[in-house]
């Protein structure tokens, strides 16, 4: 039976910490990626909420307005400084801004 020297202890070590260290960088990969998957997916379900959250209250807001001429007058008239698009102002027949 042969010993082993010691500089193929330390190859064989050195080897292996190689290994280790290749091992840990494809963990700490894959643990990244499920962190980006996951912001993602929180981002996005704050995206929807938002969107719902701005529908219903344009709902609201569009009751109030079909409710009351004093009403939609008043936001119609803060919508008149508000939008600045044509494509927009046309969607409540406000005249385009030149």
């Amino acid at each position: 039976m042969s010993m082993a020297t010691s500089t193929e202890r330390t190859a064989k070590l050195e080897a292996s910490i190689e290994a280790q260290a290749k091992k840990l960088a494809e963990l700490k990969a894959k643990k990244a990626k499920i962190d980006a998957r996951g912001r993602y997916k929180e981002k996005a379900e704050e995206r929807k909420k938002e969107t719902r959250r701005l529908v219903l209250l344009g709902a609201f807001l569009k009751s109030r307005m079909d409710a009351s001429e004093e009403t939609k007058a008043k936001n119609m008239t803060g919508l008149d400084g508000f939008l600045k698009r044509p494509e927009e102002r046309a969607l409540f027949d406000l005249p385009v801004n030149s």
